[in-house]
């Protein structure tokens, strides 16, 4: 799954205690990837919302490259009720992000915020 020697911890920071076993009623999902699987209730309407961000760094510096150290981007899942920061789960990756990669990422993020909402 992961390339090499790399493995990548996933970093995950809550914001807002107060969401914390505390799901909403739905969600929306801005998942530009296409690969996040869900069983949460989502609708276009909720107010609450979980961005996924897949970003590639573009590193061109030859002694990261040299090293092996660089890496090519990261995977961000931010949760967010309106424009307030609820929190999020991010991790570095290598070559191309696999789908299994993006999707434990968003699980961490909802395991820490134990929003366990079923459709």
């Amino acid at each position: 799954m992961f390339s090499g020697c790399f493995e990548p911890e996933i970093y995950t920071q809550i914001d807002d205690p107060a969401f914390v076993a505390h799901p909403p009623a739905s969600i929306r999902i801005d998942d530009l990837s296409g690969k996040i699987r869900s069983t949460i209730k989502q609708s276009e309407n909720a107010e609450t919302r979980i961005e996924i961000d897949v970003h590639y760094a573009h590193c061109t510096n030859p002694q990261s490259r040299s090293f092996g150290t660089g890496i090519d981007g990261y995977i961000r899942v931010t949760a967010k009720k309106r424009d307030k920061m609820i929190g999020r789960s991010q991790c570095d990756f290598r070559g191309d992000p696999e789908e299994e990669e993006i999707q434990k990422v968003y699980d961490t993020l909802l395991k820490r915020l134990q929003w366990n909402i079923a459709q």
